[in-house]
């Protein structure tokens, strides 16, 4: 239902896509939430380059699932990096 709503407020520029693989093996192996193990079994799916993922044992799920993972603070470290944000914007997140 959710993602119905979600589909509907981001139009076109956004594709939502549900992976094709049983996510319910990941979850009690790692104790993520549902949502957690479908991201990395879509990323594993569609061979994304990264996921985007904050909790620990999700971002750990991720790695032995051969996924390359990155969280808020290693993107706020790059944009800062890459002069995309200054140290004062970052300082706010």
């Amino acid at each position: 239902m959710d993602a119905f709503r979600v589909e509907k407020a981001i139009g076109d520029w956004i594709e939502l896509i549900n992976p094709r693989g049983y996510a319910g093996e990941i979850c009690s192996r790692y104790g993520i939430h549902i949502g957690e193990a479908e991201s990395i079994l879509l990323a594993r799916e569609l061979d994304a380059n990264l996921l985007l993922i904050n909790e620990r044992d999700g971002r750990r799920a991720a790695k032995n699932a051969g996924v390359k993972v990155k969280g808020t603070i290693g993107v706020i470290s790059d944009c800062t990096r890459r002069d995309l944000l200054t140290v004062g914007q970052r300082s706010r997140y």
